[in-house]
């Protein structure tokens, strides 16, 4: 027998103890206390229950032998392997569970990019299916070895089976080889791959510095790794123009290329290397992607409506700011195409002229240092549909509708398309219905107390969610509207039109204007519109039309009629998440309140000395946006007004500027502005602030990429410890994809003068860094991840059978071809019975008979008692029975104690009535 848990038996020494200190009275006479106690068998009986008791908790078992062993199966399920691969490990998990004996036991592992248990060691039934989330687009052998070796017991005996095609990524495995043999457990293998024996040529990382100068010189390399030696041949793209082509012999392992190039115009210079090598049967890792970027000077890139410089890019020119000024014609934008300049304005235009992907490279482009300038006119602000839209969060101006500005209430009908298309979601979680539900809360919000609005949804027939009513419950009204629900077949277009109608009726609105919404591919039920509109414009009622689709879809012809017939505008969008802003824009379009005209002088606002010394006379302009600043907005120019609007406002966002002129910059409307002497000084002075940026000195960044693993390192000057940062410094990776999020990281101390950030990348994804210091900021070099790490090769170790037949040698181990003698291991395995439960058993039964003997009287002190008295070492039995038939017996005692003091206080008061009674009967003359 054993003891599982021997430590429990410590536990003997205070159960000792307390047997010793209350177990009886001191005070009896008959040779000291100890010998009383050691002479007490009740004390004895209960002493012997308690170590039997802490036996139990000890773990006691039975050694009924040594046989058994554990097989774990550490199975690969990463996309390396093949779908004939994958079968044939279901096949041999399942010859080894049949191979197991009575007492041997087959344990599952899976993993991908992690690993997981799949069933634990049992001696019985069969794995089904695996179940476990792993990651399949890498293979960590390392972790799966590591998950075994833990959930192998000590003492076992046992064996790793490892089923792969040996491509492992991440950390090296071999180390656990070693770790495994000195615990005498084998790591055998069995390979599983068809493309065993096939050559395979990846290519790895892009050496690229992280910025170049326009022109300069520079020298690159690109590393290939080879599985065999052979021919190869290769070929370099930059932008995705060929520049570089040729061969040669690659030796097994690490090849590195060599390239050089020079780069002239600014902005992003992405590198695409292909290998074709014609044996090469791993087709996924023969292209691979770098990045660099040429700085150039700190530019402005100038949006306008034609794509002409105008006045206010010749002004920007004259102050000495190098410009490009363009029009729609580089469309479609991305954060890489913003990333040479430090600038970017934008010159009376709406928000529709851009994507909403342009949109969102813009947003990210002020986020992470860059600078922006948004200009009005009668295409901007909230006529140009910045409410709502992606760029609205950067403004340091809010655009509401102002009351006092407005010439007449309104009334307006909201009409949605609730048919069936409209349930289909879109990027975000968010269906179209929810988005355009939103839109139409978007319009309620713009209006006031005096207006009114009704909300009709349509199907094949209309539903009056919201009656016409004054706008006075705005939170119960957008609540009724956020619960719209799509149904089923098209809308119903005249239905439409004649419901939404029929609110408008009974208005005394002057203005009174229908917003119809419908799926520009699915609008049916045109009726007789061209007669029934024309009613409508004759009782002051318009119609405006947003339309979600393409302007060549089947139905976008016939709402745009609608539209002209009604008078009203026609917006068509692609993307349903620009229907808030469309629903913003249409709804101040129609309360004619977003834009100001007439001549306005402007006075200067108490921040404009931050933008330099211009002086507090300041030109009359023809017209403005009306706006809002926000809280924290600086204010540099007021309209000089009972509006008192901030036509010149900024602030920081992130770490980038952003700056608004309510005013038109170059047009009808800029009035005076045009003639000012000062004019290009002020918008040389604006854009100079927008494009300031101090770089961080004394420090220099790198990022590196291990499989989807980035690391990004700012190494600090340790003799410069009071440039060093006071708050963590936080590192902004921005993707070239606008679909993709922006990854945020605080940088950690790793080091006294190095901090540290970590993040993971996707499949295709690509990475710029910044790294901002407070108001400094720095740049490291860019990252990409052009396939799946799964399909990389790693030069510093080796590939395929090499790597585990070297992990098989380390650990004893070898490559199992059949799985014959599986569980036949040098070192077998104690088998062991528990005898805690029979024994826990048994000290549960006798704890209860030793109470129940108490309970009934029969306690061993009184039995104990008998037994010396009936040896004559007591007074005389009658007398002491006299003595015990006239004691009454004491509460304060617990029931069934044995108390030795009281026992001789007893023998005391029997001598005592013996001898008083022996001297009576002599006073008597008896």
């Amino acid at each position: 027998m054993t003891l599982l848990y021997p430590e429990a038996l410590l536990l003997l020494i205070p159960v000792g103890a307390l047997w010793w200190r209350f177990l009886g009275d001191p005070d009896r006479p008959g040779g000291g206390p100890w010998r009383e106690r050691l002479r007490r068998p009740g004390g004895w009986w209960r002493l012997a229950i308690a170590a039997l008791g802490v036996v139990a908790l000890s773990g006691p078992a039975a050694v009924l032998g040594t046989e058994g062993a554990d097989l774990v199966i550490v199975v690969d399920r990463s996309s390396s392997m093949t779908d004939a691969a994958r079968e044939r490990t279901r096949e041999l998990i399942r010859l080894a569970e049949d191979r197991r004996g009575p007492h041997d036991r087959v344990g599952v592992i899976t993993f991908g990019g992690r690993a997981a248990i799949e069933r634990r060691p049992e001696n019985r039934g069969h794995l089904e299916a695996f179940g476990k989330e792993v990651d399949p687009d890498a293979s960590s052998l390392r972790s799966g070895l590591e998950l075994a070796l833990e959930m192998i017991p000590s003492g076992r005996a046992a064996r790793v089976l490892a089923l792969t095609d040996g491509a492992a990524t991440g950390a090296d495995p071999r180390p656990l080889a070693s770790a495994a043999a000195a615990r005498g457990i084998p790591i055998d293998y069995r390979r599983l791959d068809e493309r065993t024996g096939v050559r395979d040529v990846a290519v790895g990382d892009f050496a690229l510095p992280a910025e170049l100068q326009p022109g300069e010189a520079f020298q690159f390399s690109v590393e290939l790794t080879a599985s065999e030696a052979g021919p190869a041949r290769w070929v370099l793209y930059r932008e995705g123009e060929r520049i570089a082509e040729s061969s040669g012999d690659l030796v097994v392992g690490s090849n590195r290329l060599v390239f050089r190039d020079r780069v002239w115009t600014p902005g992003p210079a992405r590198y695409e290397l292909e290998v074709i090598a014609g044996d090469d049967r791993v087709p996924e890792n023969d292209r691979g992607r770098g990045v660099t970027r040429v700085v150039g000077d700190a530019g402005i890139l100038l949006f306008t409506h034609d794509g002409a410089e105008g006045n206010l890019g010749r002004a920007l020119r004259a102050a000495g700011r190098p410009i490009r000024a363009v029009g729609a014609e580089i469309r479609p934008l991305d954060f890489a195409d913003l990333a040479p300049y430090r600038a970017v304005v934008l010159e009376n235009l709406a928000v529709g002229d851009f994507r909403e992907s342009e949109l969102e490279a813009l947003r990210r482009f002020v986020e992470v240092g860059g600078g922006l300038l948004v200009t009005g006119g009668r295409r901007s602000f909230g006529n140009g549909g910045y409410r709502k839209s992606r760029l609205e969060p950067l403004l340091p101006v809010s655009m509401e509708v102002d009351q006092e500005l407005r010439k007449s209430a309104i009334a307006i009908a909201l009409v949605l398309d609730r048919s069936g298309s409209m349930s289909a979601s879109v990027s975000g979680g968010l269906t179209k219905m929810q988005l355009a539900n939103l839109g139409c809360a978007a319009s309620i919000e713009l209006l006031s107390p005096f207006d009114e609005v009704a909300v009709v949804a349509v199907d094949s027939s209309a539903h009056a969610v919201v009656e016409l009513t004054p706008v006075e419950d705005k939170a119960g009204t957008k609540s009724r509207v956020m619960a719209i629900e799509a149904g089923g077949g098209g809308i119903f277009t005249y239905t439409a039109l004649v419901a939404a109608a029929d609110q408008l009726a009974g208005s005394s609105r002057a203005v009174r204007h229908i917003v119809l919404f419908a799926d520009a591919s699915d609008a049916e039920e045109p009726g007789d519109y061209r007669k029934f509109i024309p009613r409508l414009l004759a009782a002051g009622i318009r119609i405006s039309v947003i339309a979600l689709g393409r302007e060549t879809d089947r139905d976008a012809a016939f709402l745009r009629e609608v539209a002209e017939l009604g008078e009203g505008a026609i917006h068509f969008t692609e993307e349903a998440e620009a229907l808030p802003r469309l629903f913003s824009m249409e709804t101040m379009a129609i309360a004619r309140s977003g834009f100001v005209e007439g001549a306005t002088p402007l006075r200067a606002g108490p921040d404009l000395p931050g933008l330099g010394e211009l002086g507090d006379e300041l030109p009359e302009i023809g017209g403005y946006n009306f706006v809002r600043p926000r809280d924290r907005a600086s204010v540099a120019i007021l309209s000089d007004d009972d509006a008192a609007a901030p036509v010149l406002a900024y602030w920081q966002f992130g770490t980038g500027r952003v700056a608004t002129f309510a005013g038109e910059a170059d047009g009808v409307f800029s009035g005076g502005l045009a003639t000012w002497p000062r004019y290009g000084e002020l918008f040389g002075s604006v854009v100079t602030w927008l494009a300031a940026e101090t770089e961080a000195g004394g420090a220099q960044a790198f990022a590196r990429r291990d499989g989807r693993d980035v690391e990004v390192r700012l190494e600090l000057d340790p003799d410069r410890s009071e440039t060093h940062p006071l708050a963590p410094p936080i590192l902004v990776a921005v993707p070239d994809d606008p679909g993709r999020p922006v990854i945020r990281r605080p940088m950690q101390w790793e080091g006294e003068a190095l901090l540290v950030a970590r993040y993971r990348l996707e499949d295709g994804d690509l990475r710029h860094h910044r790294i901002e210091l407070g108001d400094r900021a720095l740049r490291a070099n860019a990252v990409t991840l052009p396939y799946s790490p799964e399909f990389e090769r790693r030069g510093d170790r080796p590939g395929g059978a090499a790597l585990l037949a070297e992990i098989a040698e380390r650990a004893g181990g070898r490559e199992r071809l059949d799985l014959s003698g599986l569980f036949d291991l040098e070192t077998t395995s104690v088998r062991y019975r528990s005898l805690t439960l029979p024994l826990t058993l048994l000290f549960l039964l006798l704890v209860v008979a030793e109470i129940a003997w108490r309970r009934l009287g029969l306690a061993f002190g009184d039995s104990w008692r008998f037994s010396r008295s009936a040896r004559g070492d007591r007074a005389p039995a009658a007398s002491t029975k006299s003595v015990e038939s006239t004691t009454a017996p004491d509460p304060r005692r617990k029931e069934g104690s044995v108390d030795a003091g009281e026992a001789l206080r007893a023998e005391k008061r029997s001598d005592a009535l013996s001898s008083l009674a022996e001297a009576k009967r002599r006073a008597r003359g008896e």
